[in-house]
């Protein structure tokens, strides 16, 4: 019978520190962290005349350059690494030639997040900016690589 009373003050100590411990944490907030998102995705875009397009929006996980690696590219364009976060674009990244080849991009998409404990994503957006032909690339991309760059 002791036994049973003195595990069920255990038990009602340990909660009330558990309790304790989460208003404790959450009034010194969290960060939501990621492990760096490097898988890569495959992208194909093909864009008239003066117009620009998006890949879908990905996880970004740590600060380093988004990698891109165009594999077919027909025309000229321009690509560049933008931050997006609760559906809003906050951040654009310098453009680069959408030249075949690998790229590492610079981007600031989780140094200028609107919100630090929020998620932040990152995309690519690709631009034709000739009056005259088409542009076409495809290739692989991931918001964070593993080169050191």
């Amino acid at each position: 019978m002791m036994f049973a009373r003195k595990e069920k003050w255990i038990t009602r100590h340990m909660m009330c520190l558990g309790v304790a411990l989460l208003l404790l944490l959450s009034f010194f907030g969290v960060t939501v962290a990621h492990a760096a998102n490097t898988a890569d995705t495959t992208y194909m875009v093909d864009i008239t005349t003066n117009t620009s397009k998006n890949t879908a929006s990905r996880p970004k996980g740590n600060t380093t350059k988004v990698y891109l690696k165009c594999v077919n590219v027909t025309g000229s364009g321009s690509v560049r690494a933008n931050g997006l976060q609760d559906g809003k674009t906050y951040s654009y990244g310098p453009k680069y030639a959408g030249s075949k080849g690998t790229k590492y991009l610079t981007n600031y998409v989780l140094e200028s997040r609107p919100n630090q404990y929020k998620e932040a994503y990152a995309y690519l957006q690709f631009s034709n900016n000739n009056t005259l032909t088409r542009y076409h690339s495809d290739g692989v991309w991931s918001p964070d690589n593993s080169s050191g760059y």
